[in-house]
């Protein structure tokens, strides 16, 4: 018998038996409970949120998803949608969620179950990634905004018996965009319908967000290596090559056999947090 059951047959003279209901309760109850962190939303926008991946619209500042994990994120909501801002500061996380994707998922109950997600970016075609390499040139910058620019679709996952693909421009609700900032981070913004995801428009409880990067079949560089000279570039005076930005903007040596930074897929990030209204 819990601690809580014990107490109610001490002080109230329940029988034993209903005691025992009282514990087994106390059991599922404590089977349903999420054990995530509980956060507290942003205060609500005062003018129309800018889904651009930029960061004016979060003045509050970004917290981490955990303590040891280098990603930062914020919500807020008003009575029709949930936004959300992420900003993944580890380049080995930005090089899989460039290549396959981060999962958003939100369960209304609070009980960081995979109810209703997104996947997002989804990744580009090679030969698309060639065309912005050569229209970029060895503009660094201008490689990163056109990169960004290009990410304008995502999945919707477990709305119906098969994922969706859907883009920016044919969805009215549902909304995406990235960005690179100045540190060349990797800044993922979203507006997600409140009533599509089982969300009231005043929520009162905690509802769970959950944050899923990814594993990738084959890794970002081994794509790299499909793609030729697209993610390198040679510096002839110093032997050197700096790394295309998007796989994380760190420079190596011209040998293409030396191991490039990236996490082992089981420690890939699979965080919940429960977000509730501040009081």
């Amino acid at each position: 018998m819990n601690l809580i059951s014990a107490k109610l047959v001490q002080f109230f003279g329940l029988p034993k038996k209903m005691g025992a209901a009282l514990l087994l309760f106390g059991l599922f109850f404590t089977a349903c409970k999420s054990s995530s962190p509980l956060a507290y939303l942003q205060a609500p926008p005062q003018a129309k949120m800018q889904i651009d991946g930029q960061s004016e619209d979060w003045p509050e500042g970004l917290q981490r998803l955990r303590e040891k994990i280098n990603i930062q994120y914020a919500a807020k909501e008003d009575e029709e949608f949930l936004y959300l801002y992420i900003r993944i500061d580890e380049p080995s996380y930005q090089n899989y969620v460039l290549a396959n994707g981060a999962q958003i998922w939100i369960d209304s109950l609070g009980k960081d179950k995979k109810s209703l997600g997104l996947n997002y970016p989804l990744p580009l075609a090679t030969s698309r990634l060639e065309e912005l390499a050569q229209k970029a040139g060895v503009d660094e910058a201008k490689f990163l905004a056109l990169y960004a620019q290009e990410l304008q679709e995502f999945e919707l996952l477990n709305f119906v018996s098969e994922d969706i693909r859907v883009s920016n421009l044919a969805s009215k609700d549902f909304k995406t965009a990235a960005h690179f900032d100045a540190g060349k981070r990797l800044c993922l913004e979203f507006q997600l319908p409140k009533n599509r995801l089982g969300l009231a428009p005043k929520q009162k409880t905690p509802f769970s967000l959950g944050f899923f990067v990814r594993a990738a079949k084959a890794s970002p560089f081994e794509q790299a290596e499909q793609a030729g000279s697209l993610f390198d570039e040679q510096d002839p005076q110093n032997g050197v090559t700096s790394s295309n930005p998007m796989l994380g903007g760190r420079s190596q040596q011209t040998n293409r056999n030396n191991s490039l930074s990236i996490s082992p897929k089981s420690n890939l990030p699979k965080i919940w947090t429960r977000l509730s209204p501040k009081e």
